[in-house]
Parts: structure tokens; C-alpha cells; sequence
């Protein structure tokens, strides 16, 4: 196989970001570099973004966040929140059933 030139690509974020992003990486076991590589080989191979842009994913994970938090100090203040799964199906079964 042909030996590719290598080529440098420097990149300016905010620190904070940065931080952030190379936490992550080093969490997965790749260095930053990689994380870099792996995201422009897929740009390349999808012909574009290999995810859809939105500005709504801190707002959403936030929203899912406050309602499972809810749904657990209700289901705490409810005295449910010790049910096994075999439980909660149960409990379904029945509501669907009108019992």
C-alpha cells in the first residue's frame, strides 16, 4: 500500500471546549489527533457532516435530565422506587388490562 504524506491542520477552540474535548478523548482511550482523523475520514466518506447540526442538544438532554429527576422524587414520595422491572411490567399489564 502507497505510503500517504502526512500534512498538519491546526484547529483554534475555545480553552474550555478543548478541555473538555480531550477529556473525552483520553475517557475513549484515543488522543485528540485521532478523535480529529477519525471525524474528517467520515466528512469525507458521508460527503458531508456525519451528524445532523442543531443548537437544541444542551436544551433537550437538560429537559430529559429535569423530567427523569422528577419522575424519580415521585416515584420516591409514591414509595415506588424500589420496583424490579418484573414490577413495573406488571403494574402495566394491569393498567392496560383496567384493573
Amino acid at each position: 500500500m502507497k505510503e500517504r504524506k502526512q500534512a498538519i491542520f491546526s484547529v483554534r477552540m475555545d480553552s474550555e471546549t478543548k478541555r473538555e474535548f480531550d477529556a473525552i478523548c483520553n475517557k475513549m482511550g484515543i488522543s485528540t489527533a485521532a478523535a480529529i482523523n477519525i471525524f474528517a475520514k467520515q466528512v469525507v466518506l458521508e460527503g458531508g457532516l456525519p451528524f445532523r447540526p442543531t443548537t437544541r442538544v444542551a436544551p433537550v438532554k437538560q429537559g430529559l435530565h429535569d423530567a427523569f429527576e422528577a419522575l424519580r422524587k415521585d416515584a420516591e414520595k409514591a414509595g415506588t422506587a424500589d420496583m424490579t422491572l418484573d414490577e413495573i411490567n406488571e403494574e402495566i399489564r394491569l393498567y392496560r388490562e383496567g384493573k
